[in-house]
């Protein structure tokens, strides 16, 4: 269950516990407690990347990332989409 549901509260939140002492450790308990690390939110992530990668190639001419150099604005939090960049030998990966 999403305790957090709103993004401006999630975000007063992260911003209040970064300037508190162990705040990255509260951070990481908070997000476990939401879901934030469970295989029903990585596998959703997994599909929303895939789903990423074939809006990115659909504007590729020979439908290829080889050789190629990308600039990802905002990957967001899991680096898979680096990870996949890498695995179809792009020639430079930019964040």
């Amino acid at each position: 269950m999403n305790i957090i549901k709103n993004w401006r509260l999630k975000a007063i939140v992260q911003t209040f516990i970064s300037f508190i002492p162990f705040g990255l450790r509260i951070n990481f308990l908070l997000q476990k407690i939401n879901g934030g690390f469970s295989d029903e939110n990585l596998l959703g992530n997994f599909t929303a990347q895939s789903k990423r990668m074939g809006f990115i190639k659909s504007y590729f001419y020979d439908d290829k990332f080889e050789g190629k150099i990308v600039v990802d604005v905002g990957p967001g939090w899991y680096a898979i989409t680096g990870v996949i960049f890498y695995l179809l030998d792009c020639k430079k990966y930019i964040v």
